[in-house]
């Protein structure tokens, strides 16, 4: 639990982090243009707009998802609850929907980072090395330079979400929800002084919250129970509680969505679309990934085989678990692998520190250098920070008022799955601005067949169509609207071939040109 509401120190750390996860979206706001509106995109890329959207249905009172990135008929699945919940709060407060989503996010990440700090106060040597480490461990700029000298591509493995504690507190609440989830799981077992009472609800709501979010992620719970069969055998029963808990607070809504991939087809094909069975090349994902932290959290890992830490069982289950357990994203388990490891790393790193203040020199000395070697640790990750500051007030972060009230129109003129024929970025766009019309073309997760619909939409609209070809691609997909974007353009995108095609608009002005070709 956590002490009381929370200790002097605890408070601070709340509102530190608070505000530092949601001052670059106030930046955003203050910072916006005349005519503009803030989009409230931060980081995240394109999968931001597509939580938007599905808080935009939640919004619209709906507790189930349709693909609205597709113009398939998919009937509406149990999922996405979170941003949905979102999405209703926002509608009952009568809240932007940008407001909600980063409020949440710093409200979830401050709480997420204060579940972080109690655990590794309470079972680390060195809670503040560990807790810097499990946040900010990073290969980043190590990758970087790695792949300039060498010529590969490593680097956009740092990008790992799921992995990287400091990626997921900036990128998606829903991230932050699971690791609270892991953390309430882990934090049951290791208080030793916790009431069974106490401890089957923290372990239920661990495990609720990760089957409203990722439920594969479950398999982590086992971890615990692992732990206690290879090292504290004394402690096998609670290991046993913790995990019938969690997965009987799991199974109502894990149930829902299995039934729904299973006779659904559309949801499935979907999933197969999304999902990988590629893992990458563990040297540089399980270690590279990870930076100096992750050379050193293995290291402490191996050498401590004989009688491992609950951290090194973690890092080793979870590890064989991305690479041999038989479901796709299976390297997807490695989720937050920078906490043990920062737990590792930190034995090592806070031994040299101690060695450092052990030294006969100045003491404003031997601060300065104990100071410099934890930087060096976490630089990479931490440069991350100023970056999205900066970022967050760029012209990309902005769309013109006019834009998203076109939008707005077009869709009070529709009825519920109108077709729109766009370009890719404003197909990712339109559902987060409106409830009845679908792109044919959006996010290239969410969209049914994309690498078929990508090769027709760039003909299209570079004129690689006879006008023939282009009426009859227009009837087939049943597209009422096309829009010419001027704001978020496609390179190939001809609008003189478009307009000797569909001759003149419907709507014409400095964002958005929009043809009417069928009803």
């Amino acid at each position: 639990m956590l002490r009381r509401v929370f200790a002097k120190s605890e408070t601070i750390i709340f509102i530190f982090s608070f505000i530092l996860l949601i001052t670059p979206y106030v930046v955003q706001v203050l910072a916006t243009p005349h005519e503009k509106i803030a989009t409230g995109f931060v980081s995240g890329g394109p999968d931001y707009m597509t939580f938007i959207a599905k808080m935009k249905w939640g919004a619209a009172g709906q507790w189930n998802y349709p693909d609205r990135y597709t113009t398939e008929p998919t009937e509406a699945v149990p999922m996405y609850w979170f941003y949905l919940l979102l999405g209703h709060l926002a509608a009952y407060l009568k809240i932007p929907l940008p407001v909600i989503y980063h409020v949440a996010t710093a409200l979830l990440g401050g709480l997420a980072v204060v579940m972080l700090w109690q655990l590794t106060d309470r079972y680390s040597k060195y809670p503040l090395i560990a807790f810097l480490l499990a946040i900010f461990a990073s290969g980043g700029i190590i990758l970087d330079l790695v792949d300039t000298i060498f010529k590969t591509d490593l680097a956009h493995l740092d990008g790992f979400l799921q992995g990287h504690i400091y990626l997921s507190l900036r990128a998606f609440p829903h991230y932050i929800v699971d690791l609270i989830a892991v953390l309430a799981i882990f934090y049951a077992y290791l208080n030793e002084n916790m009431k069974p009472k106490y401890l089957i609800l923290l372990a239920a709501i661990g495990g609720f919250m990760l089957s409203a979010i990722h439920p594969f992620l479950l398999a982590l719970v086992p971890v615990v129970f692992v732990y206690a069969v290879l090292v504290n055998r004394s402690d096998i029963k609670k290991a046993l509680l913790i995990n019938v808990s969690a997965f009987i607070a799991a199974t109502p809504l894990t149930l829902l969505l299995i039934n729904s991939m299973l006779h659904i087809p559309w949801f499935n094909e979907w999933r197969n679309q999304t999902a990988t069975s590629t893992t990458p090349n563990p040297l540089v994902f399980l270690v590279g990934i990870y930076g100096l932290s992750g050379v050193l959290g293995w290291l402490k890992a191996i050498s401590e085989l004989q009688k491992p830490s609950i951290w090194t069982v973690w890092l080793f289950t979870a590890s064989i678990m991305a690479y041999l357990i038989p479901i796709k994203n299976n390297y997807e388990i490695t989720f937050f692998l920078s906490l043990p490891l920062g737990m590792l790393s930190a034995e090592w790193l806070g031994g040299l520190v101690d060695r450092v203040h052990g030294l006969k020199a100045h003491k404003t000395a031997k601060h300065y250098v104990s100071t410099v070697i934890v930087l060096l640790f976490i630089w990479p990750g931490l440069s991350y920070i100023p970056g999205i500051f900066i970022s967050s007030s760029l012209s990309n972060k902005y769309l013109p008022a006019s834009y998203v009230n076109e939008l707005k129109s077009l869709d009070n003129s529709s009825r519920y799955g109108t077709v729109v024929l766009c370009n890719l970025n404003t197909g990712n766009v339109i559902p987060a601005y409106t409830e009845n019309l679908k792109p044919y073309i959006g996010h290239q997760l969410e969209t049914l067949h994309y690498e078929s619909k990508v090769t027709q939409v760039d003909a299209f609209f570079s004129g690689r169509m006879s006008k023939a070809e282009a009426m009859e691609f227009l009837q087939t997909i049943k597209a009422r609207w096309v829009i010419y974007d001027r704001v978020l353009p496609e390179k190939s995108a001809d609008y003189t071939a478009l307009k000797n095609m569909l001759g003149e608009p419907f709507y014409n002005n400095k964002a958005l040109i929009v043809w009417e070709v069928c009803r």
